[in-house]
């Protein structure tokens, strides 16, 4: 479980690497639109892919409720 975990933080990390600069929205299909995407999804399980997925959103919601909490 640990290896899949580290393995999937990698795959993130190269995911947002692949995609700097744009900001997705929320459930986008933006990430099918990368050639670079598309491969890196082609090596990794549909666990590691609801992972990545989930650790986005998670993220993603850390960061909305600090800039609420900002305002």
């Amino acid at each position: 479980m640990k290896k899949q975990i580290k393995q999937t933080e990698d795959i993130l990390s190269s995911y947002k690497a692949a995609v700097a600069g744009s900001k997705p929205a929320r459930g986008s299909s933006i990430l099918l639109k990368s050639s670079n995407t598309i491969s890196m999804l082609n090596k990794i399980s549909k666990f590691n892919l609801v992972l990545v997925f989930n650790i986005e959103i998670s993220n993603q919601d850390e960061q909305n409720k600090k800039i609420h909490n900002q305002i």
